[in-house]
């Protein structure tokens, strides 16, 4: 089930592809569903003037942490007298992320995936953590957990791709994974996300940017994702030069370098001429 609109609302403001029930209402009352509603949103209000002060320049930092600790205390009343609300761990977890606590963070999931162990972005953020503790394992298993719930899910895909790629010598040296096989579900992951979200310009850059990660890249196949990007009508002009640098040493690699030579010359943008010039280097 998705969460009603009203919770949606919430957790668009601080979680990102989330997916999760409907508050559980067996023993509370319409009106203490409403009381718990409108707290959560005086809550997500606070917070909102919490990150607004943080992004200030010159944030004065003590003003900052006392914002914090109101909102962290708002947060842990309302879980105090709902202890089973999946939401409001959800929204402070997320909050104690963001703000560096990370074991109070993994507490909130934990208990979260206490209450629904189905709920997608439960495991995204645990595998984030962990991932942020260097338990590299234990961040794959709940990485994989994400998309088992929600394959249909873009980000989760791209979170597998990234994790993998972090910790690509790790997996290998721990026989998690032959080199092989990880590069090979490293590209998966990404070119998934991409097939998901196609207009994500994150997502098709990296999937681009994940062959130089791989031993014996397929130059051909990179070359004609970023020929496929190149068409893109979101990209600006420095990302069309960025996807030409791409195709240039794509090209360079498969030994055609009077083509990527017209590539690097239709570079215009002013920051990439130095990495335009070191494609044909002996370096590259």
């Amino acid at each position: 089930m998705r969460l009603p609109a009203f919770l949606l609302c919430l957790l668009a403001l601080s979680l990102s592809a989330c997916r999760s029930p409907a508050p559980q209402q067996g023993s509370q009352s319409s009106e203490s569903l409403s009381l718990l509603e409108e707290r959560l949103l005086e809550t997500i209000e606070m917070e909102a003037r919490l990150e607004e002060e943080a992004a200030m320049p010159g944030a004065d930092k003590r003003e900052i942490q006392r914002l914090f600790q109101r909102v962290a205390r708002e947060y842990e009343g309302i879980i105090a007298r709902n202890p089973d609300n999946l939401e409001s761990r959800l929204l402070y977890g997320k909050l104690l992320m963001r703000y560096g606590d990370g074991t109070g963070a993994r507490n909130q999931f934990l208990n979260a995936a206490r209450i629904e162990p189905d709920v997608a972005v439960i495991h995204q953020q645990l595998s984030t953590f962990y991932a942020e503790e260097r338990d590299y394992t234990r961040a794959l298993a709940y990485a994989l957990n994400a998309i088992e719930i929600e394959p249909e899910t873009a980000i989760y895909h791209f979170g597998l791709g990234q994790l993998l790629a972090a910790f690509r010598e790790e997996f290998i040296t721990e026989q998690v994974f032959t080199g092989y096989k990880l590069d090979s579900e490293m590209l998966k992951s990404f070119k998934t996300a991409c097939e998901l979200e196609p207009d994500t310009l994150p997502f098709q850059f990296r999937y681009g940017e994940a062959f130089y990660d791989v031993d014996g890249p397929d130059w051909q196949l990179a070359l004609e994702h970023w020929e496929f990007l190149s068409v893109h009508p979101g990209l600006t002009q420095l990302q069309q030069d960025a996807v030409r640098l791409h195709q240039a040493r794509c090209l360079v690699e498969l030994g055609q370098t009077k083509a990527a030579q017209e590539k690097i010359d239709a570079v215009k943008s002013p920051e990439l001429q130095p990495s335009a010039a070191a494609i044909l280097t002996p370096e590259s």
